[in-house]
């Protein structure tokens, strides 16, 4: 063995060791609280481990690891590949694997799915049940655009995967990912950003690139990165607008130039592409208005169009309620924990003392509007029965532990973690929904 190299080796272990003399082992694995680290380009703040501290560093075991980047389409529909010609997302296909179609976990929305994918768990088991849901028994309230809840992380159940990496001794990074600005159950990833939908896509790439050339005791093995240029597409314009079409354009050429950047970088590299649900067209006329039914007053709501959830503390009136709203076309109402199993939502105090799903194509809305033409503002949607097949995304697969081979019959997104699990070498003792076998086919060894 050249001498560089055994001094490289020797200088990591020391490095390592006197981290954990500092820290302690129990605090070496855990998330710092980190200051940030101003972006000048975006004006906005990166979270780093803390500079006047001693920083964690990957064990000697998580420098052998190979890499995983996990990317997030949001809203990108299953055939939008074909649908607008994404020639570099097709590219897949022909280098490693694609599947079919990714089955969401239902409610098909984009909490739910996202935190599924990192931990293995359908939404009653981790937690989040919907965008935005209420707690009958702690009586707090969680909302995707309450930057307070969203980053506390007692709503977060499970060990999602950078949570899993750091208390492993392999460094994490995020450049979004519903979860990853909380710390959850002391655990952060070593470089996260805070939410902002403002960031620029390129800069989330060239930052990803950043991260992926640092020195390696001190490069991220695990990293995520989210966009959501598709689903706001998809939104307001419908999944067969000419607008959407450019959007995935955008985002097909963002994968593009990140292949090629990850290449460039000759490591061992894993690049998963996923999205967290598809889209499908609103007609305004399918629209349900439950202030034209039931007394809202009496009840906390939460949630919305394909899913709502609604809360109350009088027995009565969620009897009385329930058979008001049973009878509503085009709209099914459960008691909690009469739930069909269909639906994998097993009985939480998370959800509604009632709840209601959409039939397909159908929206659900609290209030009457004034303008009928146009109720939610959208033009597409997402969060119906995931055997809805406008509801299912994507999974693309490329890399040194992808074996390549045929495309694969559409899966349950629940089965990713314990895949990605593998490949780094990680363990969970959480008790998941997800199965290593339905994706260990397709595992390659170094």
């Amino acid at each position: 063995m050249k001498s560089t190299t055994i001094k490289k080796w020797v200088s990591l272990y020391i490095a390592s060791f006197f981290t954990i003399l500092v820290l302690g082992s129990g605090s070496l694995l855990s998330s710092c609280s980190a200051p940030s680290t101003q972006n000048e380009e975006q004006g906005t703040k990166a979270h780093a481990p803390i500079e006047d501290k001693p920083k964690r560093y990957n064990s000697i075991s998580a420098l052998n690891k190979p890499y995983v980047l996990l990317v997030s389409l949001d809203g990108f529909r299953y055939d939008y590949i074909e649908k607008y010609n994404a020639k570099n997302l097709a590219a897949f296909e022909k280098n490693g694997r694609r599947a079919k179609g990714l089955i969401p976990s239902f409610p098909t929305k984009t909490f739910p799915n996202h935190y599924t994918i990192v931990t293995g768990m359908l939404p009653t088991t981790h937690g989040l049940v919907d965008n935005d849901f209420y707690d009958s028994q702690t009586l707090k309230k969680y909302s995707m655009g309450d930057s307070v809840a969203v980053r506390d992380g007692s709503w977060y159940g499970g060990e999602p995967l950078w949570m899993v990496a750091e208390r492993s001794g392999m460094i994490a990074a995020s450049y979004f990912w519903v979860g990853s600005e909380a710390e959850i159950k002391g655990y952060r990833p070593s470089y996260y950003y805070d939410y902002d939908d403002k960031h620029d896509n390129k800069m989330r790439v060239a930052q990803v690139l950043k991260w992926l050339s640092l020195p390696e005791s001190e490069r991220p093995h695990m990293l995520t990165l989210y966009f959501s240029i598709v689903d706001s597409a998809g939104h307001k314009y419908g999944p067969d607008a000419p607008e959407t079409g450019v959007a995935v354009q955008e985002a097909d050429q963002l994968i593009g130039e990140l292949r090629a950047e990850l290449a460039s970088t000759h490591l061992p590299i894993n690049f998963i592409v996923v999205s967290d649900h598809g889209m499908g067209n609103l007609d305004p006329v399918k629209t349900i208005y439950l202030d034209k039914v039931i007394d809202l007053k009496k009840y906390e709501i939460a949630g919305g169009g394909a899913f709502l959830s609604l809360y109350s503390n009088s027995p009565k009136d969620i009897q009385n309620d329930y058979n008001k709203l049973k009878v509503i076309p085009h709209a099914k109402v459960f008691f909690r924990n009469k739930i069909p199993a269909h639906y994998k939502l097993k009985s939480s105090s998370r959800l509604g003392d009632l709840v209601m799903v959409a039939d397909n194509g159908y929206y659900i809305m609290t209030k009457s509007p004034k303008d009928v033409s146009k109720p939610s503002g959208q033009m597409a949607t997402h969060g119906w029965d995931n055997i809805n097949k406008d509801m299912h995304g994507v999974f693309l697969a490329e890399g040194v532990n992808i074996k390549p081979g045929p495309v694969l019959a559409p899966f349950e997104n629940i089965h990713i973690y314990p895949f990605i699990l593998k490949i780094l070498g990680l363990h969970t003792d959480e008790v998941i929904d997800g199965k290593l076998e339905i994706l260990d086919p397709i595992y390659r060894a170094n």
